[in-house]
């Protein structure tokens, strides 16, 4: 099952792995009573108090028009095809195929013939 219910942007290919910025493994938490963070996001207001939204410098360089790109946290803003490399660090650690139940939730439906893998920290699993 898709998250999102929408058509994901081709950001171009992945065939190297990339290092993210050390910044990248902040998490940010959306209240001051939430017990969950998320990574790769920063803060959109003066003083952090507004809300966040994707920090692009967490993403692979995209090899589309910026401004395409959507701004909003947690909307997905695309995917890479052929996606073979993960970020530094990671490795492939979950997949899902068209046609198939995917091991975790992904933003986007995939269309015959694909496949899209999770890329997760060394020694971690997908989870749903």
């Amino acid at each position: 099952m898709a998250l999102t219910g929408k058509t994901g942007l081709l950001l171009g290919p992945l065939t190297t792995s990339w290092s993210m910025p050390a910044s990248c493994s902040v998490h940010f938490v959306n209240c001051a009573t939430c017990t969950e963070g998320y990574r790769g996001q920063h803060c959109v207001s003066n003083g952090g108090t507004g809300p966040v939204e994707d920090d692009m410098s967490c993403w692979p360089p995209p090899s589309v028009n910026q401004a395409l790109l959507r701004k909003h946290p947690f909307q997905g803003l695309g995917f890479y095809s052929p996606g073979l490399a993960c970020p530094t660090g990671y490795t492939t650690a979950c997949t899902a195929e068209y046609g198939r139940r995917p091991q975790w939730d992904i933003q986007f439906a995939l269309v015959p013939g694909e496949t899209a893998v999770g890329c997760c920290p060394e020694y971690v699993d997908c989870h749903p």
